[in-house]
């Protein structure tokens, strides 16, 4: 009698540090993307097994959603009981150094991590460094470099398909580290270097701020970042002015804007951009089960890096700091 074998697919365990909103999706807060939901998008790749949520009130509400899940009430618990392949780290800003310290202790072989990976800069790069040092793997959750069409105007840029950058114009919500470093970050991601000029205090935060960034992205391209009262609305945008378009990343990322330039028909010896513009509609809400994908891929050995490496994430921080003493100092 011929038996067939059944050969049962190998799949990576994985654990969240803190279940709040971003993690989990449950609490005050609604996000449409959540590290849980691209866990259960890949679930044929990775099993989430467990949380770690230090305070008793939330992982009580955790646990009873998530019921068949084991939960610690610390990290050291944790990584002494069980072994995990990928650890996701969705705790507040200032505990996100301690706890990728101590996954790099447990020779956790991937990380996905919301940013930024430390508060200070030098203490990020002794971060980046110890993980080139293990081996570990990295994937710090910007999660704007994890969407598709985003990712083709890169290309798009570097193959010059608009011609050469001219200016770049960008506006974030209030606070330039908080909400500004995901807008400094894509500016990084498009031109590799960003380069600190002038910066003024708008409305000073609670070690943060409301900033007006003058920057330089090259030698001749100016770079002007402003920031916008949240109280009135939440704005996200990045315009790219280049020879042959003006390319328009808005809506939060959600949707971008190509204006082609054109002959303007009554003022026959000047140049205009189209006002029929060519829409681009994001993938926005499979970023981070792509940002996962990706890790996934690396850990695996099918990809060589991440799409959101600390190399990368160091570069942000670095500008930020260059900010913080000029405004702050």
């Amino acid at each position: 009698m011929n038996r067939k074998l059944s050969i049962k697919k190998h799949r990576l365990r994985a654990a969240i540090v803190g279940a709040g909103a971003i993690a989990t999706g449950i609490g005050e807060k609604q996000y449409p993307m959540t590290h849980v939901k691209s866990y259960y998008a890949l679930s044929d790749q990775i099993e989430l097994f467990a949380f770690v949520e230090p305070y008793k009130e939330r992982r009580r509400i955790a646990k009873s959603v998530f019921q068949d899940f084991k939960f610690y009430e610390n990290i050291d618990d944790l990584l002494n009981s069980e072994k995990i392949d990928i650890l996701s780290i969705c705790t507040p800003d200032e505990f996100h150094e301690e706890v990728l310290n101590k996954a790099f202790d447990a020779n956790i072989r991937g990380i996905w991590c919301e940013k930024p990976m430390a508060l200070d800069f030098n203490e990020a790069r002794k971060i980046a460094d110890k993980a080139r040092m293990s081996g570990a793997v990295i994937q710090v959750n910007f999660f704007r470099r994890f969407i598709p069409e985003i990712r083709k105007i890169k290309e798009d840029l570097i193959d010059r398909v608009f011609g050469d950058i001219k200016l770049i114009n960008g506006f974030y919500a209030d606070t330039y580290i908080h909400n500004g470093s995901h807008l400094i970050d894509l500016i990084q991601f498009f031109c590799d270097e960003l380069k600190n000029i002038y910066a003024h205090l708008k409305e000073s935060y609670l070690n943060d701020g409301s900033i007006f960034i003058y920057s330089k992205v090259s030698e001749d391209v100016p770079c002007i970042l402003q920031p916008f009262t949240r109280n009135l609305y939440n704005i996200f945008e990045l315009d790219i002015f280049c020879e042959k378009a003006r390319i328009r990343i808005c809506e939060n990322g959600r949707r971008i804007e190509v204006y082609h330039v054109k002959q303007d028909n009554h003022f026959t010896h000047l140049k205009i951009l189209n006002p029929e513009h060519e829409t681009i509609l994001c993938n926005w809400q499979d970023s981070f089960t792509s940002a996962l994908s990706n890790l996934i891929d690396v850990v695996e050995g099918r990809e060589g890096s991440t799409m959101s490496p600390p190399e990368q994430s160091l570069m942000s921080l670095l500008f930020i700091k260059e900010i913080k003493e000029m405004v702050f100092n």
